[in-house]
């Protein structure tokens, strides 16, 4: 049965990604979606009448699946994610291990990355123009009594607005080195692995707790990628600063209130 409902998936939803969503979501909207998008695309009337056995097997594979009971559907999904969670190729699991590394090792390896990180020209980090918006929504209220990031600090104190830290967040965000190149540069991880862990969405947390989860990363080399990532990272108040939206002097008062901030919310907290 399983094999059968899995060739219906396989048929109604050809984009691997589509078909992990669906499988992790099977949603009756999202299935008649693609059923009529395949079916406009493969329908005989509209193919000059091609693609009339692909047309038939379309349509016994949306019914085999509209048809499906609730109860044999969470049972096929939930085989589906334990089948993902339980997969580890051997060389994999191996690989994380046996990989361990003294402490000073690691302090050595984390010195290095800051090194290159602090003389690299600052004139490669793109910074866009930030456009303001028709409404800025700025917070009214007391900081809350909390530790804080500096752009939730900037936001709750007034400084910038929700949609100003959006946009900030977003470009840190799209500057952040990749959990999955971070790990192939150690030689932890090759690009099957990567491609596997993309598509285990089964598996809750972002890509390296996922790989740590289903066994591809152990908990030390988790650590040095989580702290490598963090050297890495471009300052956050850059992007203020480039856009005129704070003075270099404003940003670094702002980070000296936070701390003190945060020194004292932290013992209530």
């Amino acid at each position: 049965m399983n094999n059968q409902l899995q060739e219906a998936v396989n048929i109604l939803f050809p984009d691997p990604s589509a078909r992990d969503s669906y499988i992790q979501n099977p949603q009756p909207d999202t299935l008649k979606r693609a059923f009529r998008a395949l079916a406009l695309e493969v329908h005989p009337d509209l193919n000059d009448g091609h693609n009339h056995e692909r047309f038939i097997r379309l349509n016994k594979a949306y019914d085999r699946l509209t048809a499906l009971p609730e109860n044999e559907l969470k049972r096929f999904v939930s085989q589906k994610q334990t089948d993902i969670w339980h997969f580890r190729p051997k060389s994999a699991a191996a690989r994380a291990s046996s990989n361990t590394f003294p402490s000073n090792t690691i302090k050595k390896m984390a010195h290095n990355y800051r090194q290159t990180c602090r003389h690299s020209p600052k004139s490669q980090i793109q910074i866009p123009k930030y456009q303001p918006q028709t409404e800025e929504v700025y917070f009214s209220g007391e900081v809350p009594n909390q530790p804080l990031p500096l752009g939730m600090y900037l936001y709750y104190s007034k400084q910038i607005s929700f949609q100003m830290l959006a946009h900030a967040l977003a470009w840190q965000q799209d500057l952040r080195p990749r959990m999955g190149a971070l790990a192939k540069a150690w030689k932890w991880l090759e690009d099957e692995d990567i491609d596997w862990i993309l598509q285990a969405t089964a598996i809750p947390g972002r890509f390296a707790e996922r790989a740590y989860r289903m066994g591809y990363l152990s908990q030390q080399q988790l650590s040095v990628l989580l702290r490598q990532q963090r050297m890495m990272q471009t300052p956050f108040g850059q992007y203020f600063i480039a856009n005129g939206i704070l003075f270099s002097s404003q940003l670094n008062k702002a980070l000296r209130d936070l701390a003190r901030h945060n020194a004292s919310a932290g013992k209530n907290y």
